[in-house]
């Protein structure tokens, strides 16, 4: 039978594209292999082998939490997890008869960079002494967003007498964010990277292709920023917040300020109605730090040189959610006026040991002001009017 010279080239063009498949994808697997140091198909168990390392873990509701009961070293620094997702403060677990000071926030609060024992949540802590219980909420990259919802659902369960909300800088990184939506959207999806965890993945033929196959991964990658690109909807989609200059910007976001006050006014409330007061501390920052008009590496939106400014004004905002003679609430706006010096920080922004200390010394004064005003316990795990301040 003879072969029509037609039909010979439809074999040869498939076999060539067969040839060019197989070779780019064996192209692919060898350039994977020498990037990450293991083959894709391992992938799975090398990112689990990781996340087992790794003191966070995936949360349905701000992506990431603190694991439980841990204890691990990081950078050469010990990280202590309490049964409630915590980190270690040594405040007294069984803190019934306890005033309990609940502190939220983000990687500041949590204590980036030092060892339990130095973080300004344990300061306080030693600070206050046995009379105080003090439960360290604070994780890295919480906004007031995540706040809200700690308040919510998580806080209430430790029936808190006093919450200290430490609040700004990540909620200020939104700046002139593309996309960023009224529910904080892109901030939570950052959030999964900020914390190195893993984030769900959607199931189907075309993801377990993707894990196998390099051409596969490729084009699943492409179609996800392309999507992104068409679909992203947000501030920047009103012409009243167009998307900035990508050096930075050195103008207010209105949107994110709108955003951010309403959050303060809603996590003020959550406080006041679980019978706790509620104390608003301003974001201090190493302003020595931020120089020129480029972006940082937190807020890569504003121009550095004008954060100072920008980060004064948006701090105001916790006044207009508490205003002065209000009952139940204070800010302690003084706090950006004490003599913050660059060795006070690791960083533009996380205090170091000796910066931790510093603040803890002077937040101790208003949480025991505060304290003084709550009876102490009347029979076990008692305060009396513990629900009216």
């Amino acid at each position: 039978m003879t072969v029509s010279p037609r039909l010979k080239l439809i074999y040869f063009n498939v076999s060539l594209f067969c040839a060019l498949l197989v070779g780019l994808e064996l192209a692919g697997q060898a350039a994977y292999f020498l990037l990450k140091g293991y083959p894709l198909h391992d992938r799975d168990r090398h990112l689990i082998a990781r996340l087992d390392e790794n003191p966070f873990e995936v949360h349905p509701f701000t992506a990431g939490r603190l694991k439980s009961n841990l204890s691990v070293q990081q950078s050469g620094k010990l990280l202590r997890t309490t049964e409630s997702h915590t980190r270690w403060t040594g405040a007294n677990t069984n803190n019934d008869a306890s005033i309990r000071v609940a502190l939220l926030g983000g990687s500041t609060t949590f204590g980036s960079g030092v060892t339990d024992a130095e973080t300004w949540a344990s300061r306080l802590q030693s600070i206050l002494g046995p009379r105080y219980a003090v439960t360290n909420y604070g994780v890295p990259g919480y906004s007031s967003a995540e706040a809200i919802v700690q308040l919510a659902l998580v806080v209430p369960e430790e029936r808190p007498d006093i919450v200290v909300l430490y609040e700004g800088w990540n909620d200020i990184h939104n700046y002139h964010e593309p996309g960023l939506g009224a529910d904080y959207y892109t901030h939570g999806l950052r959030q999964y990277s900020n914390l190195a965890i893993q984030r769900p993945r959607p199931t189907g033929v075309l993801v377990k292709l993707a894990e196998i196959s390099t051409i596969c991964r490729l084009a699943m990658t492409l179609s996800k920023k392309l999507a992104t690109k068409d679909g992203a909807v947000g501030a920047s989609d009103n012409p009243a917040y167009p998307v900035p200059d990508p050096i930075g910007n050195a103008n207010p976001d209105p949107f994110v300020d709108r955003l951010y006050l309403r959050n303060l006014v809603t996590l003020k409330a959550l406080g006041r109605q679980q019978g706790a007061f509620v104390l608003f501390v301003p974001q201090v920052l190493d302003y020595s730090r931020f120089k020129g008009t480029s972006g940082s590496w937190w807020t890569p939106h504003v121009q550095n040189d004008a954060m100072p400014r920008l980060l004064d004004r948006f701090n105001l905002f916790m006044n207009s959610a508490c205003p002065d003679g209000e009952s139940g609430c204070a800010v302690l706006s003084d706090v950006t006026r004490q003599a913050w010096t660059p060795d006070d920080f690791i960083d533009e922004g996380h205090f170091s040991a000796k910066g931790n200390l510093a603040f803890a010394r002077f937040l101790a004064p208003h949480v025991q002001e505060i304290g003084r005003r709550i009876p102490k316990p009347v029979g076990h795990g008692t305060i009396v009017a513990r629900a009216r301040r």
